[in-house]
């Protein structure tokens, strides 16, 4: 337990916000610096009239403002108290996890979070490695795109959007696409907003979507209420996306990114049905486009559509879906499937349906690092890591050089738990993948950390890593609403909340945004 640094406080003297997640109130009015770190709204017992939560930072993509790198996933869900478990019973984050070696600590890196008025959401917690920033003196120039190209002219049924508008919820967007899933490279798509040729330049409904779900985290007003209506000019505008003759050009890749948006939107609504009819869209999009058979990470200039790579086996039919043109834009096609791919294995997982794409035949090489995307040699097709290697023990021959990447860690944590939830209770293959997994992650995603303070922590990433895969386990242990209690899964359900007990002191710790 950490010493105190608070004086002792009466009865009374403390705020709601601590009360209700039982921890040390410094007592500080009108905001106490606890509250004020995490963003929350501070009020003690008596008050008339709340402070007023922080504002936000305000987000400019002007060459005078530094970019806001900001993302905070899943601190909003623990601001209840962890019942049953205190930080006293988790002695060391090794009795959590039995795998787990002493012998290195890592620090993790600084974090962030959004403004307090913010409400994001997304399918990828992650708070512990600042975002890609954008370069230096970056500007978005409006005056040389075709708004009314791209978004269609302003009438009564348009968003009626200025370009400050614009500027900031593409902002908005970029500064938390990591927690969305759906990344995109800076520069490739700002010089296809400005190109002349009208199939590189991106159609209205990804546009919308991407307004979609950025308004939801904006501090004005007027765009959060605008909310349903970008939902529905994202949807009609993927309506038109697929229309004949303009389904035929790279329309189709973008309808599928806008879909998957889409249907995050729905799931974080509650719009159960609707989000999975157009998952299920999306994903037969990414099919026709060919997405979960990407041959290689390695880009070749030599590829034209038709070509034997991007044929569909065992038919004499080609795909409809753009072929790369660029290693960046390979690397987005290859980002943009594992994005609705790791929503539909989340969702199926959820509502127990049935999911969109079978294991078997999904070939895609996992994500890299954006960097290597970027890299004039590229690593060859030997250094490609796919999802059948998750249930084999051959061992990989590759450059020496670890392409693996935080991100295609939580994909394959999650169709371990796909796997355990759908399949059989103590199924051997199953637990035999999930240990080997384990196994092999690096020590940085199941190991704790201790601050300056001493305090034992734990990273957001490597949390929600071992969440998932502890989450496997308790399936695997054969964990049943309408079972009697099973001693093995109240043994794992006991390591996720030590998880999350440390998990809450690395946010109580957060510094101020």
């Amino acid at each position: 337990m950490r010493p105190g640094r608070y004086r002792p406080l009466a009865r009374g003297d403390a705020c709601q916000t601590c009360k209700s997640r039982k921890v040390r109130c410094p007592g500080e009015r009108p905001s106490c610096t606890r509250c004020i770190r995490l963003g929350k709204e501070c009020t003690y017992p008596g008050t008339a009239d709340p402070p007023q939560p922080l504002g936000p930072s305000s987000f400019s993509l002007r060459p005078d403002t530094a970019p806001s790198t900001a993302v905070s996933a899943s601190t909003s869900s623990l601001t209840t108290p962890v019942p049953g478990c205190t930080p006293q019973e988790i002695t060391a984050f090794d009795d959590i996890f039995n795998y787990i070696s002493p012998d290195s600590i890592n620090t993790p890196a600084s974090s962030f979070s959004l403004p307090a008025a913010a409400e994001i959401f997304g399918i990828i917690p992650k708070a512990d490695n600042g975002l890609p920033e954008l370069p230096s003196g970056w500007n978005w120039d409006w005056n040389t795109i075709d708004l009314e190209q791209l978004l269609g002219p302003q009438d009564s049924g348009s968003a009626n959007l200025s370009d400050d508008d614009r500027d900031h919820l593409l902002l908005l967007y970029f500064s938390t696409f990591n927690l969305f899933g759906l990344q995109v490279h800076f520069p490739t798509f700002y010089a296809n907003l400005r190109s002349s040729n009208v199939e590189e330049r991106p159609h209205s409904c990804l546009l919308y979507s991407m307004f979609l779900v950025s308004c939801c985290s904006s501090d004005r007003t007027y765009l959060r209420q605008k909310e349903d209506l970008f939902h529905s000019l994202a949807r009609s505008e993927m309506e038109k996306a697929l229309m004949p003759p303009i389904a035929s050009l790279s329309y189709l890749y973008d309808a599928l990114r806008a879909g998957t948006l889409i249907a995050l939107w729905l799931f974080h609504k509650s719009r159960l049905v609707e989000a999975w009819a157009m998952l299920g869209q999306s994903a037969r999009l990414a099919i026709v486009c060919g997405l979960h058979q990407i041959p290689s990470s390695t880009f070749e200039t030599d590829v034209a559509p038709g070509s034997p790579q991007w044929r569909r086996r065992g038919r004499n039919v080609y795909y409809d879906g753009p072929v790369p043109k660029s290693r960046v834009e390979l690397g987005e096609h290859i980002n943009a499937f594992w994005c609705l791919f790791n929503l539909d294995r989340c969702a199926a997982t959820a509502l127990h349906w049935d999911a969109s794409f079978e294991l078997s035949k999904v070939t895609t090489p996992l994500p890299r690092a954006w960097s290597e995307y970027e890299e004039d040699h590229c690593h060859g097709q030997e250094c490609d890591e796919r999802l059948a290697s998750l249930f084999s023990e051959e061992k990989r021959t590759n450059c020496g050089r670890d392409h693996r990447t935080e991100y295609s860690h939580l994909i394959k944590s999650v169709v371990l738990m796909h796997c355990a939830a759908t399949g059989e209770a103590c199924d051997p293959a199953i637990q035999t993948a999930l240990n080997r997994f384990n196994q092999e992650l690096d020590p940085r995603w199941k190991q704790a950390s201790v601050d300056e303070r001493g305090t034992k922590t734990i990273g957001t990433g490597a949390a929600s890593l071992q969440f998932i895969l502890l989450g496997a386990e308790m399936y695997l242990k054969g964990a049943d609403l309408n079972a009697t209690a099973n001693a093995e899964v109240l043994q794992v359900l006991r390591r996720m909340l030590g998880v999350l007990v440390l998990l809450r002191e690395k946010v109580s710790l957060m510094p101020a945004p």
